[in-house]
């Protein structure tokens, strides 16, 4: 990501750390947004390279990737749910089926040759992924009817 080093003597160390902080989390908010719409647009792995880790997987450590990965999978099952709601029936057992087929992509990615951070990457959002699996699948079992079935 890019920053802004041009003040630095200009300013005391900490107006200037403030000021390379602050174009850090301009950067990541800029790039999340970018990320979010984007991933609507594009396969899963080639979006996931796309973008810094920190919009990959949203900012739980270190990744946007993250964040990014559960706004939309929070949006695809709500969307999966109001389908179910319009009557129709198998909607949240084929959301589940697109689960297990980005899993299975994911874990292909893994068997290929990466750098540390996109590996880590990749790990880290099939380890969410496989987490909001079995929430669906949950969610099958329980025959759930509605979104609100979150708060059972």
């Amino acid at each position: 990501m890019e920053c802004c080093f041009l003040l630095y003597g200009v300013l005391q160390v900490e107006q200037w750390l403030d000021k390379v902080q602050e174009r850090m989390v301009n950067t990541l908010r800029e790039k999340l947004g970018e990320a979010i719409l984007a991933y609507e647009e594009r396969p899963k792995d080639q979006w996931l390279f796309d973008y810094p880790a920190q919009v990959s997987v949203v900012i739980v450590n270190m990744n946007v990737a993250v964040v990014n990965t559960q706004i939309w999978w929070t949006t695809e099952v709500n969307i999966a749910l109001t389908r179910l709601e319009e009557g129709k029936k198998h909607a949240v057992k084929d959301y589940f089926k697109k689960q297990v087929s980005q899993l299975n992509m994911l874990i292909k990615l893994l068997m290929n040759d990466h750098s540390q951070g996109d590996r880590q990457k990749i790990m880290t959002i099939c380890t969410m992924d496989v987490h909001a699996r079995d929430v669906v699948a949950k969610l099958i079992s329980n025959k759930a009817s509605s979104s609100m079935r979150f708060i059972d």
